[in-house]
């Protein structure tokens, strides 16, 4: 599914800003479906926040991940300012990183550009997307691990 299909199936976004385009964004292969929302406590720059999504082995969203997710709308609808995706940026004409996030408007949600290096506002959200190195994937270990030992348990009963 290409840019344009996936924000039309998304059919809650009413602005599209001109820079999102697949030249911009090209398309990135949707990773999984582990997602987790990170909330900042405090102004904070983006590389600190990539940083601590990497203490819980996520990375940041892509733009392709976010629209894929669509669990943005209740978190946005709250009061949230912004949920932004990091793992999708592009260098405008001025020469500034950009990277995408959706945000609340008077005319309803808008799909937008924001510069990477801002201070972030502790009312704006961020969506990461699991690595394979997180607690999921140590509780799938553990889950093999238990239905192998479920086996052996079943073999000496039956013995």
């Amino acid at each position: 599914m290409n840019l344009k299909q996936l924000i039309g199936k998304n059919n809650k976004i009413d602005i599209v800003d001109d820079e999102i385009t697949e030249e911009n964004f090209p398309y990135q292969k949707v990773r999984g479906t582990d997602y987790k929302l990170f909330h900042i406590s405090e102004r904070t720059k983006s590389k600190k926040i990539v940083s601590e999504m990497e203490k819980e082995g996520y990375v940041p969203a892509t733009l392709y991940e976010l629209l894929s997710w669509g669990g943005w709308e209740p978190f946005i609808k709250n009061g949230q300012d912004k949920m932004v995706a990091l793992g999708s940026s592009f260098t405008n004409t001025y020469g500034y990183r950009n990277v995408v996030c959706i945000c609340k408007s008077q005319r309803g949600y808008d799909l937008s550009t924001v510069a990477w290096d801002v201070e972030w506002e502790e009312q704006e959200i961020f969506l990461g997307c699991a690595t394979g190195t997180t607690k999921n994937t140590k509780q799938n270990f553990i889950r093999v691990v238990f239905r192998k030992l479920l086996k052996v348990v079943k073999k000496l009963r039956i013995c």
